[in-house]
């Protein structure tokens, strides 16, 4: 199995590291809990890195591989137990995430990405036994992002063309995930909503010339 990160390899959040996750927690894990946030894909990770960010294009981006190899604990949740894992506030999941840390019943936690829904999100107990069984010294990867997606439009006739760039571009990422078409239509749209909320508040604020 692999998991992918992606992270400044030169800032203050190393690549391969959970101090991010202490500073900033994550919708799994509080501060008395870090862990190192990785995706199952690499489109996930850049999708998860673009959502958390500010809307600029990331500096000194780079991503990793990770192999997890045959062996390494894992937990799958029982998601129709949480039934309030996508919630904003993320209650529901921190506790649970912080009690998994806590046991350290098993090394990795596979749990799926609010952003995508179809795909999952693996998350790393860094003070579990089996974290020194990952290899360590992975090489690190420029990540090349398409300069679209963080483009700031200054009408709403640029902004409705930047919000079709961006769907085609998700539809590529939807394409390599090899989702089915309903799939890849509700993933579209899930995607796209906040890019037309910005496109309607430019709506707002001036008409169109």
């Amino acid at each position: 199995m692999k998991a992918f990160r992606i992270g400044d390899p030169i800032g203050d959040y190393f690549v391969y590291d959970s101090k991010g996750s202490v500073l900033a927690p994550g919708r799994w894990n509080t501060p008395l809990s870090p862990m190192i946030y990785t995706s199952g894909d690499y489109a996930t990770a850049m999708l998860e890195k673009l959502v958390h960010g500010s809307g600029e294009m990331p500096p000194s981006q780079h991503w990793i591989e990770i192999i997890l190899s045959v062996g390494l604990s894992y937990e799958i949740p029982d998601m129709t137990r949480l039934t309030a894992w996508d919630n904003e506030d993320g209650a529901q999941t921190k506790a649970y995430g912080e009690a998994w840390h806590r046991s350290q019943r098993s090394l990795l936690l596979i749990v799926p990405s609010v952003v995508t829904r179809f795909t999952n999100n693996i998350l790393i107990n860094p003070e579990h036994p089996q974290f020194r069984d990952i290899p360590h010294g992975m090489h690190h990867t420029p990540v090349r992002w398409d300069s679209r997606l963080f483009a700031a439009p200054s009408s709403p006739s640029q902004a409705r063309e930047e919000a079709e760039a961006v769907g085609h571009s998700l539809g590529s990422l939807a394409d390599s995930l090899g989702l089915d078409e309903p799939s890849r239509e509700a993933y579209r749209r899930q995607m796209m909503r906040p890019k037309w909320r910005e496109l309607q508040a430019r709506r707002r604020r001036r008409p169109d010339p």
